[in-house]
């Protein structure tokens, strides 16, 4: 080769190695941003008239989700933000079809992934059809649905396969992931399963019995799990249970309880929220737990615990575990109130009064369960949402302009400004993880 030649073949070379670099370097940089895809800031609502729709906070760009045929509700978004999960009524009636669906939100894609045995019907609380709970990896959602063997926990992989994987049966039932999704701790009656994933499918039964709590609490980036054990007749404790190890070290005792506690840790693991002393009320015909304080209970013993003594019903960690959104009674009979406690400053305020829609009373009704699975937060932890109408008896939200009728709104409030936007007619609404 004539070294002008060369010269040219070199110089060729080296601008590819330049050009790959950058190439290189874009992807790097490309793989480091967050996908512009991936903010999504959308909240998916049930309307008035059975149909799933996402729209933006502030009420623009609604988009219809569910198909035309049938009554849908409860639709429950993947971690991801990319799928919706929702239940489904199709069908005349006396042969109606009870249906869970898969939506995906780049395609506009509408699956059946799961249809009801023929015959069998029925409702696990007022309004709710199906429990769906994602895998925090968004691979896989567990879901308990009404089957021959009542209350039964399914496995789905989300894949063309309509069938569904059991796991348990006999319900009830309640369900917890661990963060890396391998591992589901599963509580029926008063026993406790581990169910390893990544294995044949089979719960393995645990050594510990109490009916006496509902859902047991996974810790942030762990795998230990918090669950409620009778000591002696009547009494409890919480513990928390390394589930990957053995031994006196493996199981830690937190807190002596009462019966029926409802607990939750922060998403950062910080601090383990126990809603205590509950009392049975009956509020819009509906049978609530009313508990009578929360305490705050630190990870670490270099932090003070705190307690709020209020009746309080609900109680929701922000994203970022910076506030706890708590729902307690106001002097207004039948009408609940929005708080909020920022852990930073431990300054409680009051946020607004409201009547709630019937189906968000269910979710306040088990709320222990549903704030793994329905989120009411915005994911940058600053707002929440909410279906009902606001009452101006007593409330110091600052109001937009209400529309006007007594059906129920889909409502979004600022918790820094206590601002209020109505943003849809509906029943329930649940903010995107992204």
């Amino acid at each position: 080769m004539k070294p002008t030649r060369l010269a040219a073949w070199l110089a060729l070379l080296a601008m590819l190695v330049t050009a790959i670099t950058l190439l290189g370097d874009r992807v790097v940089s490309a793989k480091l941003a967050p996908p512009r895809e991936h903010i999504v800031n959308r909240i998916a609502f049930v309307s008035l008239d059975g149909r799933i729709r996402s729209v933006r906070p502030n009420g623009s760009s609604v988009r219809e989700i569910s198909p035309d045929d049938g009554l849908y509700t409860w639709p429950t978004w993947s971690p991801d933000a990319r799928k919706l999960v929702f239940s489904g009524i199709v069908g005349p009636p006396g042969s109606a079809q009870i249906n869970l669906y898969a939506y995906t939100r780049f395609s506009g894609r509408v699956q059946n992934i799961y249809s009801g045995e023929p015959g069998v019907a029925g409702l696990l609380a007022e309004g709710v059809v199906h429990y769906p709970l994602w895998s925090p990896d968004s691979q896989t959602v567990a879901f308990i649905a009404i089957t021959r063997q009542g209350l039964t926990l399914l496995l789905d992989d989300l894949s063309d396969d309509p069938s569904a994987d059991f796991v348990l049966g006999q319900g009830p039932l309640w369900i917890s992931w661990s963060h890396n999704s391998q591992y589901m701790l599963i509580h029926r009656g008063a026993s406790h399963f581990l169910l390893d994933t990544s294995g044949d499918l089979q719960p393995e039964l645990l050594d510990f019995q109490t009916a006496r709590y509902r859902v047991p609490a996974w810790k942030p980036r762990e795998d230990a799990v918090t669950v409620m054990r009778e000591t002696e007749p009547d009494r409890y404790s919480l513990y928390t249970v390394e589930v990957s190890a053995t031994g006196p070290d493996a199981t830690q005792q937190v807190m002596e309880v009462e019966s029926d506690p409802a607990f939750m840790w922060s998403p950062r693991g910080d601090f383990l929220a126990v809603a205590g002393s509950p009392r049975g009320l009956e509020l819009m015909g509906s049978v609530m737990l009313v508990y009578q304080d929360l305490k705050l209970v630190p990870d670490s013993e270099t932090v003070d615990p705190m307690t709020i003594e209020d009746n309080v019903l609900a109680f929701f960690w922000s994203p970022d575990g910076s506030k706890l959104a708590y729902v307690t009674l106001s002097q207004v009979r039948g009408v609940l109130t929005w708080n909020l406690l920022d852990m930073n400053s431990r300054v409680q305020r009051r946020l607004i009064d409201f009547i709630p829609s019937r189906n968000q009373l269910t979710m306040f009704q088990f709320f222990d369960q549903y704030a793994y699975s329905h989120s009411l937060w915005s994911p940058d932890s600053r707002s929440l949402v909410f279906a009902g109408r606001p009452s101006t008896e007593a409330t110091e939200a600052s109001f937009g302009a209400d529309p006007g009728h007594e059906d129920p709104h889909i409502i979004v409030l600022d918790t820094d400004t206590r601002s209020v936007e109505y943003i849809a007619d509906g029943i329930l609404g649940f903010w995107s993880p992204r």
